[in-house]
């Protein structure tokens, strides 16, 4: 069985063979129900609102690295969620 993230609160459960998750959510059910609001079936229509990313930048000059520069950045995505530490502090140089 895997388990991925499909953003907000959603996770998705799936396994290749074949059966395995119906009978683990049969037999796990007291389980299951203790980890996750609900457990419903995957459906096409399914759509999530928002979902984090990681956005990797490369060929930033040192001389520009600041929240400020960053917040742009992500506002052309869409908008800045934290900036770490190891940035701030330039242990990693090689991207931001």
């Amino acid at each position: 069985m895997k388990l991925r993230s499909l953003g907000e609160k959603f996770v998705l459960l799936f396994c290749n063979e074949a059966g395995y998750l119906e009978k683990l959510v049969v037999e796990s059910k007291e389980w299951l129900d203790g980890i996750f609001e609900s457990l419903v079936p995957w459906d096409d229509s399914f759509v999530v609102g928002e979902k984090f990313v990681w956005v990797r930048c490369r060929g930033i000059p040192l001389a520009l690295w600041s929240s400020q520069c960053f917040e742009f950045i992500g506002s052309l995505v869409s908008s800045l969620v934290e900036v770490d530490d190891a940035m701030i502090t330039r242990e990693v140089v090689e991207f931001a």
